[in-house]
């Protein structure tokens, strides 16, 4: 019998900034393939969030590494995310007012919102005492 394993895990959906590396941000595999693997990437920081959708025209190109890791470049998501730290997946939504000129129809669109964790809560050293009994 084959145990079941979903198509995407979502813990693994997430922006990263590579200390060292300006302006460059690199998305999961997974997080590609949940997008439909786009040529372009279209960005946009809204306080400690990043919005992130498909681009056919517009956006940030995007680059693979060797280790065909992909990647764009983006100094203004890349700044709000902070070298070593991780934007990870919140939600998605999906949008039908995009107004295409040349099938002259209405097109959906689908927005991938991501949550800036700069601070994550440290591990305790050691174990708490047990309570004290009066």
């Amino acid at each position: 019998m084959k145990d079941y394993r979903p198509a995407i895990s979502f813990d693994r959906c997430y922006l990263s900034v590579y200390p060292g590396k300006s302006g460059k941000v690199y998305l999961t595999r997974e997080l590609y393939w949940l997008m439909g693997r786009p040529r372009k990437v279209n960005a946009m920081v809204i306080g400690d969030r990043i919005i992130l959708s498909a681009g056919v025209k517009y956006g940030y190109d995007v680059v693979f590494m060797k280790g065909k890791q992909p990647y764009i470049v983006s100094p203004e998501v890349s700044k709000a995310i902070g070298p070593g730290n991780r934007a990870y997946y919140s939600y998605d939504e999906e949008d039908y007012g995009f107004y295409d000129n040349k099938w002259k129809q209405y097109r959906k669109r689908r927005y991938y919102y991501f949550r800036v964790k700069r601070s994550v809560m440290p591990a305790p050293n050691r174990k708490p005492s047990p309570p004290t009994m009066i």
